[in-house]
């Protein structure tokens, strides 16, 4: 899958993986730390519970 935009927020992203298929991928209810705030929020209030880091996620800041 090959990236082919982005936003200047951050917060959409298209992608094609083939010819025949392209993906828009946008949460415009989530603010540009959303995700990393519900993770964090999560790893505090279930700390005996091990979350792996989200794959990818941390490379676009």
């Amino acid at each position: 899958m090959v990236v082919t935009a982005r936003s200047s927020e951050g917060y959409l992203l298209a992608a094609r993986a083939t010819a025949y298929q392209s993906f828009l991928f946008a949460h415009l209810e989530y603010g540009q730390n959303a995700l990393l705030e519900e993770y964090q929020r999560e790893v505090v209030a279930y700390p005996t519970r091990h979350y792996q880091k989200p794959v990818h996620y941390f490379n676009y800041f």
